[in-house]
């Protein structure tokens, strides 16, 4: 009963939380909803999310339009694009409509997931909202999308904080001995998050191998730390 009960707190909390720094994310986010998207480097993303939603679900082997053309496999990373092609179809809108969406929905989905973080795993909701808000505020969250279009870049960094999180659970039990299903799960989790991250924005799939670093850190022990590397 007061498992369900706190279950149900915490929902509620996170919904709470959601429309808060959604809400916040909707008056900072101006600029990307004004007209069309925005940043200098969309109109190049918004031809690679054209050229993969000609073939989509699929992905045509040559793209033309690069170089005097090369495969796909040795250009951009497409998987962003991918999913604005997908969220098109889906809800019947136009390209550039369904990139200007995921744009949007980049920092309201990161500060979520930094509010999960101090909520779940610190347990302090309220530092956790604070962070969300705080991580909303910070100019540079807004820079590389509304003024450079670092598109895929920006998509990936959604993943950086679910990341995280799968870290922060597996390390966890990994002090307290656990070797159960949930923790090789959250084991898995982390892998698989850090690699779908690593398929969006290569760029930046280091920062969740940093992270795995720094919590050896914590292990207590030089063997500790090896035996968790």
């Amino acid at each position: 009963m007061l498992r369900a009960l706190a279950a149900g707190v915490g929902t509620l909390r996170l919904c709470v939380a959601a429309a808060l720094l959604g809400a916040l994310a909707w008056v900072l986010s101006w600029r990307l909803l004004w007209e069309g998207p925005a940043g200098s480097d969309t109109l190049f993303h918004l031809q690679l999310a054209s050229w993969v939603s000609a073939s989509w679900p699929r992905i045509d082997w040559w793209f033309r339009w690069d170089a005097s053309g090369l495969s796909y496999r040795e250009g951009y990373p497409l998987a962003a694009h991918w999913l604005v092609a997908a969220l098109a179809r889906a809800v019947n809108l136009q390209i550039p409509g369904a990139l200007q969406a995921i744009q949007f929905l980049v920092n309201p989905l990161c500060a979520i997931g930094v509010y999960l973080f101090g909520a779940w795993r610190l347990q302090r909701p309220l530092a956790g909202l604070a962070a969300g808000l705080l991580y909303l505020l910070n100019p540079i969250s807004w820079t590389f999308l509304v003024d450079w279009g670092f598109f895929a870049n920006q998509v990936g960094t959604v993943l950086f904080m679910p990341c995280l999180i799968a870290l922060d659970v597996c390390f966890a039990g990994w002090l307290a001995g656990r070797r159960d299903w949930s923790w090789r799960l959250s084991a898995v989790a982390f892998a698989g998050l850090t690699a779908l991250m690593g398929m969006v924005a290569p760029s930046i799939v280091w920062a969740p191998l940093l992270a795995l670093a720094a919590y050896a850190a914590a292990a207590g022990s030089r063997s500790a730390a090896l035996r968790w590397l």
